[in-house]
């Protein structure tokens, strides 16, 4: 896949799993992800649910009509075909926002921080690659928009000016918080190495003060939770 970027000079989705959540329906009680209990989500709600927060996720779009999605969602933009709104035709974009910001409405899922607002950017086409010319303009559109973070859950094999200038663009106008987000599936020894590049390429890319790193075996409920200082102690306890 990561030779297929590199030839092409595109970018595109990282290697990620979906899970189905069976039996359920419209009436069923609202679930909550594993995420919301792994991390103990409902105690930090006690202090907020991400009101006055805006998030823009540089992704897929996003089903801008669901249920769980649609009255947290603000206006967003399609990079990909401007004459179009952001429709997620991939389920990628939607399922980020959901994990962000799915209302808190007695149905359907719940997001950490259920009363942020979404902007969905459309970066990446309906195939799940795109190009960093969009990329790079969805960085500057969403910073112009004053939001408090941009998200994107998507790899390259290159690096380019353009997103570094994007970047150092946000940052400039008051968007400090840009999250990269490398994640792997699995703890093979390939996959660890795309994960300590991925990290490096996100230290030199936005020369963060923080490096997060969670590490995930198959068994959720037994995942080890790192919070480190540098990319050199990334590095260490992944390897």
């Amino acid at each position: 896949m990561f030779s297929w970027f590199r030839r092409n000079k595109k970018v595109g989705l990282l290697p990620y799993i979906s899970e189905e959540v069976n039996n359920k329906n419209t009436n069923s009680p609202q679930f909550q992800g594993w995420e919301i209990n792994t991390f103990d989500i409902p105690s930090c709600w006690k202090k907020t649910k991400g009101d006055g927060v805006t998030v823009a996720v540089l992704d897929t779009g996003c089903a801008l009509k669901h249920t769980d999605l649609k009255d947290n969602l603000l206006e967003g933009k399609n990079f990909i075909d401007p004459s179009e709104p952001p429709v997620d035709r991939v389920g990628h974009g939607s399922h980020v926002a959901g994990t962000i910001a799915a209302s808190d409405n007695r149905m359907g899922m719940v997001g950490v921080a259920p009363m942020t607002k979404i902007i969905p950017v459309k970066v990446l086409g309906d195939q799940g690659f795109g190009g960093m010319e969009s990329i790079s303009n969805g960085i500057v559109w969403a910073a112009d928009q004053g939001v408090d973070f941009i998200t994107m859950s998507l790899g390259s094999s290159f690096s380019d000016p353009r997103m570094k200038n994007a970047v150092d663009y946000a940052d400039k106008i008051g968007c400090k918080n840009i999250h990269l987000l490398a994640g792997k599936t699995d703890l093979s020894s390939r996959s660890l190495v795309t994960l300590i590049e991925n990290l490096k390429y996100a230290r030199d890319l936005c020369e963060p003060k923080d490096i997060g790193v969670l590490v995930e075996p198959k068994n959720r409920r037994d995942i080890p939770n790192y919070f480190i200082s540098t990319i050199e102690q990334a590095c260490e306890i992944i390897e």
